[in-house]
């Protein structure tokens, strides 16, 4: 049932997307696909899932909950602007949105599976609801991530310790700042440069979730059900990696190692399924054309180009965010060491390029290793005894910083114009952001003549 829950919230918002920016033809195979999934998907949605049995995880959903209203409390910040703008052009803008900037018409080409929901009950009911619909419809992504992860505990104290672990989780941020001289304050999102500014950053799993939450919930459910429900998640892998697409695509490539695993683990005969030969291609088709119109503006070169790499740094910060903390878990759960390794590898090739204006395939492809990280860290303190107080002081060297900015983000000062336009964000942004996010109407994609996004000037 949990499983069937989690490819409708995934699928759910991209269909909507498909149904109401794309063409007719694009729009009817949508719909064949979407027939069909729910065909397929029925046999497991018939799972009966006891409420009563959903009680007993009270302090995990608690603890879920409250998380989920401190990461998702708008405050000023040039990501929260961009996603308050976002919002306000999907409320006030037909659908596909198009903007005006600088007498060009531009049309948004972006990640949009967490915007679609919460801007859908805010089109149809009213600005007032925003917020609600979108603590709701997060809380209800993360709230699955945690069952998925800790259903199988039975201690209360383990209930309201393994969401905490999993959040905090980070690697060693505070040591690498003081290594470098660079630390004068435990702003998380600071910290998380420490290597070199606009080169490396890896968010902790808290960090992503509250300065992405659009990027991360994708990831994070993904990756759970790849990990947690393996055999399900290998028969519709395909249909998870492409839905996954509009949740993140550069968090998407992070999803590939762990996706590789799990099909080593299952048998590639496993694969070899309707959703992954048939719903997965006919979804992918709009979804890749979408996505990539207009990608050649986003810059792409190796981390050593940049002007601000440094060796030492770059060496530094792959072991402390990510080496020390893979080697000891490593060491410690031997069934995990495959998956491990593969992580670790793909970590560090990961670090040698640098994708986009402030390198967002790195800290968004990260995010589905640190993760799997998270559960890992988890596990090793409930079934280490021996070396339990070595796990922790890792745990709490790595956490503190991210616990006290989350603390901080409470108090800090709230988005003053929630109403602030496109233009209005843009005109205080670097140029080459745009292109990243929004396309020229007439570089639409065209596919044998037929436009593939409707309604466009």
């Amino acid at each position: 049932m949990l499983f069937a829950l989690a490819i409708a919230y995934l699928a759910f918002p991209v269909f909507v997307l498909l149904f109401t920016f794309f063409s007719t033809p694009f729009a009817v195979l949508s719909g064949i696909a979407l027939v069909t999934l729910v065909f397929y998907l029925h046999p497991i949605a018939k799972w009966k899932l006891k409420h009563k049995s959903l009680l007993r995880y009270w302090p995990l959903i608690l603890i879920t909950l409250l998380i989920t209203y401190v990461c998702l409390t708008p405050f000023e910040s040039v990501d929260w602007s961009g996603y308050v703008t976002t919002f306000n052009l999907l409320e006030d803008s037909t659908w596909p949105p198009v903007a005006h900037y600088r007498d060009t018409l531009f049309f948004l080409r972006y990640y949009l599976a967490w915007f679609i929901p919460p801007a859908l009950v805010s089109k149809l009911f009213g600005e007032q609801y925003l917020m609600g619909a979108m603590f709701v419809w997060t809380a209800l992504g993360i709230t699955m991530v945690m069952l998925l992860a800790f259903h199988s505990l039975k201690k209360t104290q383990h209930l309201f310790f393994a969401p905490l672990v999993f959040f905090l989780f980070s690697g060693f941020d505070l040591v690498g700042a003081s290594l470098v001289n660079r630390l004068t304050n435990l702003n998380s999102y600071w910290l998380n440069w420490w290597a070199g500014e606009w080169v490396f950053e890896i968010f902790s799993n808290i960090s992503a979730f509250s300065y992405s939450p659009h990027h991360t919930i994708g990831v994070f459910l993904t990756t759970s059900l790849f990990i947690f429900q393996r055999r399900l998640a290998v028969q519709y892998g395909a249909l998870l990696i492409t839905t996954n697409l509009m949740w993140s695509t550069t968090g998407t490539v992070g999803i590939l190692p762990i996706a590789a695993w799990a099909l080593w683990k299952e048998g590639f005969k496993t694969s070899l399924t309707v959703p992954n030969l048939l719903i997965a291609p006919m979804l992918a088709l709009p979804i890749i054309l979408y996505l990539t119109q207009g990608a050649y503006h986003v810059p792409l070169m190796f981390s050593w180009q940049d002007i601000n790499f440094q060796l030492s740094s770059f060496i530094l910060f792959c072991l402390l965010e990510f080496l020390a903390i893979a080697g000891v878990l490593y060491w410690l759960l031997k069934e995990d060491r495959p998956l491990i390794a593969m992580l670790a590898v793909f970590l560090t090739l990961l670090c040698m390029i640098k994708f986009g204006v402030h390198n967002q395939l790195l800290y968004r492809a990260a995010m589905p290793a640190i993760c799997a990280m998270g559960f890992m860290m988890f596990k090793a303190i409930q079934t280490n005894k021996r070396y339990r107080e070595l796990l922790l002081i890792l745990f709490v060297i790595g956490a503190v910083p991210h616990a006290l900015s989350a603390i901080y983000r409470l108090g800090a000062p709230r988005i003053s114009n929630m109403d602030r336009t496109f233009q209005e964000h843009y005109d205080q942004r670097p140029d080459e952001e745009i292109f990243q996010y929004f396309v020229y109407v007439e570089d639409t994609v065209q596919v044998l003549g037929i436009p593939l996004l409707r309604g466009l000037p």
